[in-house]
């Protein structure tokens, strides 16, 4: 509903047509940036996505193009203002011939002042966008009063809904009403489709379609060094006002040396390049224009010739200006041409008559209308061999594109390349079939990145991303090496995953020793080492502070702490009556209790409990592992008797049959010498 407004506002603000004015295309290109971020927020926060907006007021101006009929002064909206008399610039330029100037518009969006981004406010952002974008639309008088009161009601209905919501249970049977589209829905749709700006091409980019040119007497140096200024400068060259017209870097400035491509020096510089545009704007619009021209002669001459032929291409490896003179000839003598049987053939126009082996027929671009007659009289008894060479050579690329597409969709590879090197059709044909019958193999694996090449030799580069095969490769050994392959990367991928799960249970359990040793105050070796990141005297302070009812067990030194004196300090200061009841007290702390538990040694009593339950569950598991080997010996047999697990069994002092290491093997019967 609101799309022909909304197209018919962007038509009238868009900064192309205020080529003639910078500051006015200035002022359209700041306000349409503006627009467009303003309406991607109010699109996401419609969505779910609470972000705070740019800003709660903003303010956008925009030069409008008039109508027709001469909207001028009489244009809808109070605040707008006449725009500044164009220049005699302007005056000369692409609208000279309007008589009423662009005049300028001011619309303000605008938020509650009580407006936080969250859930409660996405209606009232979507209401306070349209009544920005109405009032917009107003002012350029691209609405009318109908559209406009719809949408006023739309909010409104909008708005008494979110107030108090319809209370009707969602039935299994009643469908979802879709809503219609609002106005902001519209503009933001309006705003990618119709009028995303295209980014300016990158140099990589630019170079690989063939839009970057070298002369031959340039030297490397020079070459790199007007690709550095244009890889550095490429966004300041408006390229808008050359895009699709090669650049050719030779010595000198020039247009059209080559027909619809610039001439630029190698060592130019953004300001020349820039001056040259505006100076030449009118001949460089020319040579484009000119350039058209002749591409569209070209392709049309082509088309009829094919169309009245029945032809399947007409190549050209020869200079088109010259090309383009033959095929005029043959488009004038087309009844000519069908007489002598010169249709179905795919026609090729070069430097000299002759015919390939896969029946493409060359024509000279010197052919004249005289020389016509006797070449189709020569040509005419050797057609039907070369157009059954042709069918045969047409049936063998067909073959040979069916099954490299249908090996494209079963493999998904990055790319094919079958046609890059001298071989024949055959052996394309017997290429892309080995590739079609190994195609469901290799489907499993992602080869999105990798490009396959019909080469002399195999070669697998997987950086680059490159699988060079032979016409005649095996397709079997292929599956077998991509295999062994992916065998050998998950092998590595778990190495790797392995060895990092180590080194992060490493780094773990030394973040638990070390956080054990700093509750019980041990110093390592790594902390004597770097000493001067904790001093003595900071560990002193900090466990000053931390128990000050402990003073009076430290030590009176400044620069050592005495561990006997604060080992196993008592939690309180206590005054016994007698001896014998500190004594008791000191038992009951366990000040006299044994360090060694169950053959063990512990370094300090606090960690007795942990290794009394270390070894407890070691014993543990070699019992049950004995018990286990006796249950298997045992299987199957009458009597199953078991007895108590003693430490003997378990180092296996008790069996006969294990004698002492270093102890002699004495044979049975016999006794040491005397």
């Amino acid at each position: 509903m609101y799309k022909k407004a909304l197209h018919s506002f962007f038509l009238k603000v868009h900064p192309d047509f205020f080529h003639h004015n910078r500051s006015q295309q200035l002022v359209n290109e700041n306000s349409v940036a503006r627009l467009n971020e303003l309406l991607s927020w109010a699109k996401a926060f419609k969505s779910g996505t609470l972000r705070p907006p740019p800003a709660t007021s903003i303010t956008l101006a925009f030069y409008t193009k008039p109508d027709d009929s001469g909207v001028g002064e009489d244009a809808p909206g109070g605040n707008q203002q006449r725009a500044a008399p164009s220049s005699s610039f302007s005056q000369g330029g692409f609208e000279a011939g309007t008589s009423s100037s662009p005049f300028l518009i001011e619309s303000t969006f605008e938020l509650a002042d009580n407006f936080t981004p969250d859930d409660a406010h996405r209606g009232s952002v979507e209401r306070s966008v349209n009544k920005f974008l109405r009032d917009l639309l107003r002012r350029a008088a691209c609405i009318d009063g109908i559209t406009e009161s719809i949408s006023s009601a739309e909010d409104a209905t909008a708005e008494r809904a979110e107030a108090r919501p319809l209370r009707r249970r969602p039935g299994p049977h009643r469908r979802k009403v879709e809503k219609p589209k609002s106005l902001l829905d519209e503009a933001t749709e309006s705003m990618t489709l119709q009028w995303s700006i295209t980014p300016a091409p990158t140099l990589d980019e630019l170079m690989e379609a063939d839009q970057i040119l070298f002369a031959r007497e340039l030297s490397p140096l020079q070459s790199a060094s007007a690709l550095h200024t244009l890889r550095q400068h490429l966004g300041e060259l408006r390229y808008p006002a050359w895009e699709s017209m090669p650049l050719i870097i030779s010595n000198e400035f020039n247009i059209g040396e080559v027909a619809g491509t610039l001439t630029i020096p190698w060592d130019f510089t953004p300001l020349q390049f820039l001056a040259f545009l505006a100076r030449n704007d009118k001949a460089i619009l020319h040579c484009r224009e000119a350039a058209m021209r002749f591409a569209n002669t070209m392709e049309q001459l082509i088309s009829e010739i094919s169309h009245e032929l029945d032809l399947d291409d007409i190549l050209i490896s020869c200079s088109h200006k010259d090309a383009i003179l033959v095929l005029q000839l043959l488009q004038r003598n087309k009844e000519l041409l069908r007489g002598y049987g010169l249709t179905d053939l795919t026609l090729e126009i070069g430097t000299r008559h002759a015919m390939r082996a896969n029946g493409v027929v060359i024509i000279s671009c010197e052919l004249t209308a005289e020389e016509l007659r006797p070449w189709l009289k020569k040509l005419q008894p050797k057609l039907a061999l070369h157009k059954r060479l042709y069918r045969i050579s047409k049936q063998l690329l067909e073959a040979t594109m069916w099954h490299l597409k249908e090996f494209r969709t079963m493999a998904e590879p990055g790319g094919i390349d079958a046609f890059n090197n001298d071989y024949t059709y055959a052996q394309r044909l017997e290429w892309a079939k080995e590739l079609f019958r190994i195609g469901s193999s290799l489907a499993p694996w992602d080869w999105k990145e990798i490009t396959f090449v019909l080469a002399p030799d195999v070669d697998v580069d997987w950086a680059k991303g490159l699988i060079a095969l032979p016409y005649n490769f095996n397709g079997d050994a292929f599956v077998r090496y991509v295999e062994e392959v992916q065998h050998e990367a998950k092998r590595r991928k778990r190495e790797e995953l392995l060895e990092d799960d180590a080194m992060r249970r490493q780094g773990a359990e030394d973040k638990r020793q070390q956080e054990h040793d700093e509750e019980l105050m041990i110093q390592t070796d790594e902390n004597k080492e770097s000493g001067e990141k904790l001093s003595q005297d900071y560990l002193r302070d900090m466990y000053r502070r931390t128990s000050p009812h402990m003073e009076e067990y430290l030590a009176s030194s400044s620069h050592r702490v005495d561990t006997l004196s604060v080992e196993r300090p008592l939690s309180h200061a206590v005054t016994f009556n007698s001896d014998a009841e500190a004594e008791d007290q000191l038992k009951w702390e366990g000040f006299y209790a044994d360090p060694y538990v169950d053959q063990v040694p512990t370094g300090d009593l606090d960690d007795v409990a942990h290794t009394f339950m270390l070894t407890n569950r070691w014993h543990r598991e070699e019992a049950a592992k004995k018990m286990l080997e006796q249950l298997r010996d045992s299987y199957g047999k009458k009597s199953r008797r078991f007895d108590y697990q003693k430490m003997g069994d378990v180092l296996e002092i008790n069996n006969a049959k294990v004698q002492p290491k270093g102890f002699p093997t004495i044979p049975r019967g016999l006794r040491p010498a005397q």
